[in-house]
């Protein structure tokens, strides 16, 4: 037997080196696609306010981690009204506890301090942001009127079951058009 090809062999392991690392899993949950109309009308509350805290926590019934959302209540978009002011702690799966961290794709993620409108739905664990983060909208004030900006990594929606998912489109309107629209829906 002759001596491999040391060029050879060295290009066949480059190669596979980089396509190796060029090919990743991709991270998104399937979703359906809901219109804000239908988001509005399916959420228990429709809430503006500020996110005071998050803090992880382990259930171990469920054996998941979910993260805990305080967030200081400014303004009732839809549903049972609530003084302005007032905490409610919504929830979202995944997180981090004492080293364990539990990823969740589409998943809204909270930081203190930020501005946030979120269509609340009820669930086992508690209020949660409608379809991951479908529900969840960033407030931006950079400008002469406030902003709404939707957010929605990693997450495909599925128009109806006859079609393939596609990604999330994010938008931006103006918060005010915002308002009108979840209140209009909130009415039919």
């Amino acid at each position: 037997m002759g001596r491999p090809n040391t060029r050879l062999l060295l290009a066949c392991v480059t190669a596979q080196l980089l396509l190796g690392l060029a090919v990743r899993p991709v991270e998104a949950a399937i979703v359906r696609d809901v219109s804000l109309g239908e988001m509005t009308r399916s959420s228990e509350r429709v809430l503006r306010g500020e996110v005071l805290t998050t803090r992880a926590r382990y259930d171990a019934a469920t054996r998941r981690i979910w993260t805990y959302v305080a967030l200081e209540v400014h303004e009732v978009l839809a549903g049972s009204a609530l003084v302005k002011g007032a905490r409610m702690t919504i929830v979202t799966p995944g997180g981090e506890v004492g080293g364990y961290a539990q990823h969740v794709p589409g998943a809204p993620a909270f930081r203190a301090g930020e501005e946030v409108v979120v269509f609340c739905e009820r669930t086992r664990a508690g209020l949660q942001a409608h379809t991951l983060a479908m529900g969840r909208f960033d407030i931006e004030r950079g400008g002469p009127e406030p902003i709404a900006r939707s957010v929605r990594r990693g997450l495909l929606v599925m128009p109806d079951a006859r079609r393939a998912p596609r990604a999330a489109t994010e938008f931006a309107l103006p918060l005010v058009r915002l308002r009108e629209i979840v209140r209009a829906e909130a009415t039919r």
